[in-house]
């Protein structure tokens, strides 16, 4: 999959491309779909990923990896702030869950 010059998505594979639209989600669907309709092999560097797709996102795999497990655990614990205007790259003013509840 990449993205081209005008912000649209491409599959490409061997010597065909296929236009998937602006839409990177749809187009990542799209790419993970392909891959389980042909059987064919995640790369090697993106395999974590891809179980972790397999097994939280689209359940189709009842066996889980000790990494993705951990990957997952860790996601859940991630804190999304907001930083308040200050430029002096410190972390003082992220405001977290922790923050809402004083």
């Amino acid at each position: 999959m990449y993205c081209g010059g005008s912000g649209a998505f491409f599959l490409a594979a061997e010597s065909s491309v296929i236009p998937v639209g602006k839409n990177g989600a749809v187009a990542f669907d799209l790419l993970y779909k392909l891959h389980y309709v042909t059987n064919a092999s995640y790369a090697t560097t993106l395999k974590y990923f891809y179980h972790f797709m397999d097994f939280f996102v689209y359940k189709l795999s009842s066996r889980n990896l000790p990494s993705v497990t951990n990957l997952h655990t860790q996601l859940k614990n991630v804190v999304i702030g907001s930083i308040r205007g200050d430029d002096d790259g410190s972390n003082e003013d992220v405001v977290g869950e922790e923050d809402e509840e004083k």
